[in-house]
């Protein structure tokens, strides 16, 4: 697939990355675009956020992204005719104070794709509700847990752990009242 071709943020995320990993520059997909995926665009985000895995230098990226079409502005790339960014994250791969070591990947239309697990993506927009009182991002990880399988266990878990068990509660109901059913 080339980037002239993609019909949504998926597909922009699997076109970008692959051509980061065939590269060999190992990249994960964080951020608004994780929600956009992981809700069939209910969300829909225009940044990719990727964090770079291992050493490799700005100007080898720079390269890669002007490939697709990508000009620098400053911190982030943005494409010279479609709507879409890159931001490079910086590493480590966390949400909150937690590390994250297990990614989910999707391997489709001969691209792979690593990026956040559905519940580390909440946990993520969680974190942006938590730090800073985003209303947006609470939204967001609710829509997540709408249509992905998250383990809210382990949501529960990491936010007594960021001391965040006030806001995890007002995010708790939110969630209860999804899944009422009648």
């Amino acid at each position: 697939m080339k980037i002239e071709d993609c019909k949504n943020i998926k597909e922009y995320a699997q076109v970008v990355s692959q051509h980061l990993h065939d590269r060999n520059i190992d990249n994960i997909l964080t951020g608004g675009a994780c929600v956009s995926i992981y809700t069939n665009e209910k969300y829909r985000s225009n940044d990719l956020d990727f964090l770079i895995v291992g050493d490799v230098q700005i100007k080898k990226i720079r390269s890669a992204l002007k490939e697709l079409g990508f000009e620098e502005k400053g911190r982030i790339f943005l494409h010279r005719k479609f709507e879409i960014s890159v931001d490079l994250v910086s590493p480590p791969l966390t949400v909150g104070e937690e590390h994250i070591t297990k990614v989910n990947e999707i391997k489709e239309k001969n691209t792979l794709l690593k990026l956040l697990t559905p519940t580390d993506c909440v946990k993520d927009r969680l974190a942006a509700y938590f730090h800073w009182d985003d209303q947006q991002s609470l939204n967001q990880a609710l829509l997540v847990c709408e249509d992905s399988e998250v383990d809210i266990n382990d949501v529960k878990e990491w936010s007594q752990r960021e001391g965040m068990m006030k806001k995890f509660k007002i995010f708790e109901d939110e969630f209860t009242l999804l899944t009422f059913t009648f």
